[in-house]
């Protein structure tokens, strides 16, 4: 998966596979996570109305222009402590 954030907030995800849904538009926001930053890609009407059908893309950042490669088993607490408070419990938390 590449992404390719832009000035302009246009960001060019490009994968294998299609990871969002292509007529919906896509958001992102930035969350610092136990000193981590992380950027979070969303489809914001499934994040809406049904989750379980919602994507979400996690990139790792160095700073909130440069992203940087993510370990998965070194990320794994971060992104646990983000799908659970920003994805499975929304009246906690919303994006």
């Amino acid at each position: 998966m590449i992404v390719r954030p832009d000035e302009d907030g246009c960001d060019d995800i490009r994968a294998d596979q299609i990871v969002m849904p292509r007529i919906s538009p896509i958001q992102r926001l930035m969350l610092n996570i136990h000193d981590n930053l992380y950027c979070v890609y969303f489809d914001p009407q499934h994040h809406e109305r049904d989750r379980v059908k919602a994507s979400y893309v996690f990139v790792r950042m160095l700073n909130k222009k440069k992203a940087i490669n993510m370990c998965p088993e070194d990320a794994l607490p971060d992104l646990m402590h983000l799908l659970q408070m920003y994805v499975f419990n929304p009246e906690i938390h919303s994006l």
